[in-house]
């Protein structure tokens, strides 16, 4: 392991390059809004459940997008299903 060569950086540095916009976005599309409804809404013994309710799916959509392969799409039930068929 180590960072011989500058693999592992450059790695590092492809990554935040490929994947940094959407993240930022996809954060602020998520917590403005949230951050909104919880302080203005959720009333303030539910807040920590409702914000770490938010912080599970948060963290399920970060490693969506940190999986994601280039140009990838997100499936769909209906392409799944039709994939399955062509296999048999």
């Amino acid at each position: 392991g180590g960072v011989e060569g500058g693999e592992v950086l450059g790695l590092i540095w492809k990554t935040l390059e490929e994947k940094y916009k959407e993240t930022v976005v996809t954060c602020w599309a998520m917590w403005i809004p949230l951050q909104t409804v919880t302080f203005s809404v959720v009333p303030h013994h539910l807040r920590a459940v409702f914000v770490c309710s938010c912080n599970l799916v948060w963290n399920i959509l970060l490693d969506t997008i940190a999986h994601k392969e280039e140009g990838e799409t997100e499936p769909t039930a209906t392409a799944t299903a039709e994939e399955k068929r062509m296999e048999k």
